[in-house]
């Protein structure tokens, strides 16, 4: 992603890969995109997805000048590059699996039940 995007490799990604949907809080995203950029830091943002907050997204970032020209071709060139390269696709899978579990319901309530916790002894 990072040469179809001319990112340099000490630029940070910071993605989010869901549905455009409500409960997803992209006005958020979008914001503290807005203000990392403002200041000068060397972020990339990518939003990938399909959903009712897609029009909301691209005027926010019309809006406020967040979209660099090419990006979305770029987007696109790399998502069909793993879809081409099997070996790149199982790769990636595999890495997203092993992640996956730090999302399950049962990692979420032990890290709720831990804040509980530390907030109750505070």
């Amino acid at each position: 992603m990072r040469k179809e995007l001319s990112i340099k490799p000490e630029e940070k990604i910071i993605g989010n890969f869901s549905a455009l949907a409500d409960h997803k809080d992209y006005p958020t995203f979008l914001e503290v995109a807005r203000l990392l950029l403002e200041a000068g830091h060397p972020f990339h943002f990518v939003i990938a997805g399909d959903g009712a907050e897609e029009h909301m997204i691209k005027s926010f970032i019309s809006k406020h000048q967040l979209q660099s020209s090419g990006h979305l071709d770029a987007l696109k060139n790399a998502v069909l590059r793993i879809f081409a390269d099997p070996e790149l696709r199982n790769t990636l899978v595999n890495n997203a699996r092993q992640k996956v579990n730090t999302f399950s319901f049962q990692a979420t309530a032990e890290k709720t039940r831990k804040v509980y916790e530390e907030v109750l002894r505070s």
